[in-house]
């Protein structure tokens, strides 16, 4: 039996006691703005204002309140924005998967929102268009992305995301926004981290980067024409990889199916780095692909088979981050947003982010929370063996709001003044 009123009311309680704890030390407009977004994002799945707006329902103008929105957005202070960031981290601090090595795993990748018909938004420039088949530029922004895994059954939670432009003043170069991300998750986390890279980040400005912060673990999808030292000499990945057999045997979930694939790992430096003689291990990965073997290099202690199957395993972990890009455009219409200063933007993602956040949160805990099991029951997928829970929920939560009658303002903190003592004065003249 499906309780309709008692879904919608669970589901709200539970948005406004999360906007409750993203909003502490906020002012009151702030909060209540904080709440809005939270909602209106839940209910109608959109980055749209006006779709948001009438989320709301309150009985006025759609424009108006749209515009309330707008403004909102644009006149919140720097610090209100990092109040709101620092609240939402010290929930997800909470919740983090940390590895045997007392490090937390992170997930790093560049994604972009394409505008391929904007003319009106601040500086635009000029992004690869991943939905077409063929590499196409067209006008959009690029958006540094980091995503940890949940504590329980690895959800894609995200720690991480800003927008920007390479035409933007003060603009230095892509790499230089990614060790922006990287310098974050310290204080984000407080904790060493494990960052986990596709092959776009074989680069020596990252590996510089690692060496001089050693605390810190990378594991970095190598591409074919990277040169290392061996013994001394020089050497070609490609060339070490076609002269190398694999010993070590696993099983691995890749395109939709198990495979068995063979691993093979050693010692190496590399020219950019000084003394850095056998500092790094790469590991070879047979039988994903006929045409080459996946091969990743790791500044970690690998002593034996097990950690060269945990590193191979924390890798394909990487695809959770594609997982979330997929999530927020193909759920949210991420790239659909019409706001058009970069300001705007950025505070809207943020919104968004902390909005899938939760829901990531909701599906850490699908084993024991019923709320999260009647979302996902909601939701009437087809599939119920998944290994992302994020959807599902999403929808879930989409369906049951699809009941209210009204919006959130009833939760809201209103404050009920005194009647005014000068009004009981006048009574008696």
């Amino acid at each position: 039996m499906s309780y309709y009123t008692t879904d919608v009311y669970e589901i709200k309680r539970e948005i406004t006691i999360f906007s409750s704890k993203i909003s502490k030390n906020l002012k009151k407009a702030t909060s209540n703005f904080v709440l809005d977004m939270q909602y209106g994002i839940a209910k109608k799945t959109s980055v749209l204002t006006t779709e948001i707006a009438r989320a709301l329902d309150e009985g006025i103008k759609l424009k108006n309140t749209s515009e309330r929105l707008c403004d909102n957005m644009e006149n919140i202070e720097e610090d209100e924005i990092e109040t709101i960031k620092n609240n939402y981290y010290a929930i997800i601090r909470e919740n983090v998967f940390i590895d045997k090595d007392d490090k937390v795993v992170v997930l790093f990748d560049d994604s972009e929102i394409a505008k391929p018909y904007g003319k009106k938004f601040e500086d635009l420039c000029r992004v690869r268009d991943a939905s077409q088949p063929k590499t196409t530029l067209v006008n959009g922004y690029h958006v540094c992305e980091a995503v940890a895994l949940s504590s329980n059954n690895k959800q894609p939670i995200p720690l991480y995301s800003y927008i920007y432009s390479t035409d933007s003043n003060g603009h230095k170069s892509m790499p230089d926004e990614t060790i922006k991300s990287l310098d974050a998750m310290k204080t984000i986390l407080k904790h060493p981290i494990s960052g986990i890279f596709d092959r776009g980040y074989d680069s020596n400005t990252f590996f510089k980067y690692f060496a001089e912060h050693p605390d810190d673990d990378f594991v970095i999808r190598l591409k074919g024409n990277r040169n290392v030292i061996v013994k001394g000499h020089e050497v070609l990945v490609s060339k070490m990889a076609e002269d190398r057999k694999g010993k070590v045997n696993m099983t691995l979930f890749f395109e939709s199916e198990n495979k068995e694939v063979k691993l093979s790992h050693t010692r190496v430096g590399l020219p950019c780095i000084e003394g850095s003689k056998k500092a790094y291990t790469i590991i070879f990965c047979y039988g994903l692909s006929e045409e080459e073997p996946l091969l990743l290099i790791t500044n970690r202690h690998v002593n034996d088979k097990k950690d060269v199957i945990t590193i191979v395993r924390e890798y394909f972990y990487r695809w959770r981050i594609e997982e979330n890009f997929r999530h927020t455009k193909s759920e949210y219409d991420w790239e659909n947003m019409r706001v058009r200063t970069l300001k705007k933007m950025n505070v809207l993602n943020l919104m968004l982010m902390i909005r899938v956040g939760h829901v990531a949160l909701m599906a850490n805990k699908v084993d024991e929370s019923l709320l999260a099991i009647k979302m996902i029951e909601r939701s009437k997928s087809l599939r119920a063996d998944v290994c992302v829970w994020i959807y599902q929920i999403t929808r879930g939560i989409k369906e049951a709001l699809a009941y209210a009658q009204k919006g959130i303002q009833r939760f809201k903190r209103i404050e009920k003044r005194k009647p005014s003592r000068q009004l009981e004065i006048w009574e008696f003249l």
